[in-house]
This record gives C-alpha cells, sequence and structure tokens, in this order.
C-alpha cells in the first residue's frame, strides 16, 4: 500500500510474492483467491491494483501458475475490482500475451497494459537507482511507484485550466468575482495574437501550481503530525531508520501529483479563440467573453460559431 490516500489498494507484484505460499498450499487456492477478490471489490472506491507478470532484473518472464489462476478469477468473477496491470516487455511468450488479449478478459476493460521497459526508464529519471528499479509496479491510478519504499499522493492538488483561461480573458477575476487567492499575473487589456493569450495563461498556471503544490506542502506536514501512521511506517523502507512517520521524510520516495483539470477544455476553448477571433476576427474577444459571462443569453449564434 503506497497512496497517501486509503479509499484505495496498490497490492503491487501479488503474483509474485505469493507465489511460494500458493506452491506449498496443495487445496483451496481458487476459493481463496475469489473470497480475497470479493473482499477487495468491496473496499473503498473500488481501485485496487495488482499487477500480472512482467520480467525481473535480468529481463526474465515473470508470468507463472499464480499469474494464470488470477487472470482466470477475474473472469470468472466478472467484479469491478481488482484492477489488473499486465507488463509487457519484448520477452513475453506468445502464449502469455494471449492469455492478457482473451476476449474474455477484453469485454471486462481488463488489463491495463504497461511497457516494463518505458516504466523503468520514467522511474530512473525520477531518479530511482538502476539496481532498484525493476522493483517498480503500478497503482490503482495507474502511477509508478515503489512498493514498499515510497508514499505516493495521487490526488496532491488539481488545477482548474479552466480558472486560469477566465483569469486570462477577464483581466484577473473569474466569472463568480475575484480569486480568493493573491495572483500577482496581470492580464493584458488587449490580444494581439493566440501567443499572447498563451503566455497569459501559461503564466496563471505558474502561479495556480505554485499555489497548490505550497497547500499540498503544508497538508503534508499536518498529516505526518496530526494523523501519523505508524503501522505503514514500519512497513515502509526508511522510516524506522529515520525515525520519522511515512508522510513526514521517512519513506524513500515520497511522489505528489498535481493533475491539470479541464485540461481538454481549455485547448478546444483556445482552438475557437484562435480562429474567431485573431483568424476569421469574425467577432472581438471582448465579444465572446461578455458571451461567456452571460452563459450565452442572447448570443446563439456566436455559441454555434464556436
Amino acid at each position: 500500500l503506497s497512496e497517501l490516500c486509503q479509499s484505495s489498494l496498490s497490492l503491487g507484484r501479488l503474483d509474485q510474492y505469493l507465489l511460494p505460499l500458493f506452491m506449498a498450499e496443495t487445496t483451496g487456492q481458487k476459493g481463496a483467491l475469489e473470497d480475497f477478490f470479493r473482499k477487495l471489490n468491496r473496499y473503498g472506491d473500488a481501485a485496487c491494483a495488482i499487477n500480472v507478470g512482467g520480467c525481473d532484473a535480468a529481463g526474465r518472464d515473470q508470468f507463472n501458475l499464480l499469474s494464470a489462476l488470477l487472470l482466470d478469477t477475474v473472469c470468472a468473477l466478472r467484479l469491478p475490482s481488482p484492477l489488473l496491470a499486465a507488463r509487457l516487455h519484448d520477452g513475453i511468450p506468445a502464449a502469455v500475451l494471449d492469455r492478457l488479449t482473451s476476449p474474455d478478459l477484453v469485454r471486462l476493460g481488463q488489463p491495463t497494459f504497461y511497457g516494463e521497459i518505458p516504466c523503468r526508464e520514467a522511474l530512473l529519471e525520477r531518479g530511482v537507482p538502476e539496481a532498484d528499479v525493476d522493483r517498480w509496479c503500478a497503482n490503482s491510478c495507474m502511477g509508478l511507484y515503489m512498493p514498499g519504499e515510497e508514499i505516493c499522493d495521487m490526488w496532491g492538488g488539481v488545477v482548474n485550466m479552466l480558472t486560469a483561461m477566465e483569469l486570462t480573458l477577464t483581466r484577473g477575476t473569474t466569472f463568480q468575482g475575484k480569486p480568493p487567492i493573491p495572483l500577482r499575473t496581470r492580464a493584458r487589456r488587449d490580444y494581439a495574437s493566440i501567443e499572447d493569450v498563451l503566455e497569459t495563461l501559461a503564466s496563471y498556471v505558474d502561479e495556480l501550481a505554485a499555489y497548490v503544490v505550497e497547500r499540498n506542502r503544508r497538508a503534508t506536514q499536518v498529516q505526518a503530525a496530526e494523523r501519523p501512521n505508524p503501522f505503514l511506517s514500519a512497513l515502509t523502507r526508511d522510516c524506522a531508520e529515520r525515525g520519522l512517520d511515512r508522510a513526514g521524510g521517512g519513506a524513500r520516495y515520497h511522489t505528489v501529483i498535481i493533475e491539470a483539470f479541464g485540461l481538454i477544455n481549455a485547448a478546444d476553448a483556445l482552438v475557437a479563440l484562435d480562429r474567431v477571433v485573431f483568424r476569421d476576427r469574425s467577432v472581438t474577444l471582448a465579444e465572446v467573453t461578455g458571451a461567456l459571462e452571460r452563459n450565452f443569453v442572447g448570443a446563439n449564434a456566436l455559441r454555434h460559431e464556436l
């Protein structure tokens, strides 16, 4: 379990670390696994991730009998959770790839697929040593993490791109009024090109992101000080040696994800503005902004043009 949020689970390479127990027990594995999956499906937001297959540090394929039983159990129960994260690599046997892409799984929207080598390369760029990177896993939000060594704040903060768009078009306010946080960027009264709009938009996004990052830093400090987790910290590498909670600097790796919400909507808006305002010049930017503030009341023609 690596997430800071406790509403989802990342169980990592279940088919690897439970394989010795699976091989030692000769009966009842199928029923026990089905019971376990039913419990996972009732937990939190039903976003429990289990990695399947992949390769070891030497490139040897790791799909095994327990991996196959995990696939069979998912097909038999047809539950929303757990989520399977299939790890692909150049040396994967054709028979294994056929199992992972069987119609029984695909009809369920399972599994999600990860390139073993590109994922390792991404973690290397994050600073994970090459000698350790083969231990990586995918979590329930399709993020990459180091199991047992990391605390991962997948919902560390959200930047609303449409808020940044409103600030850009309305000279530092929003359609709901003045923003509740101080901002240094000053939007221009007139934009000569879409590039000018993009420059101001980028400045607002930078400020909003910096604000979200700082709020996350403070919230994490409160988490460590007032709501520590001694149990998970004891199971997370380096926490005991450092004498710190996993959220307070104890974990070897601490990843925070800042999401950009409304990114596609903002991109669509920029394309529309570029066309009607700066290329066709059929309307002014002030006319577009005014129509947006009125939710297009009395501006149906412009709504259709955009």
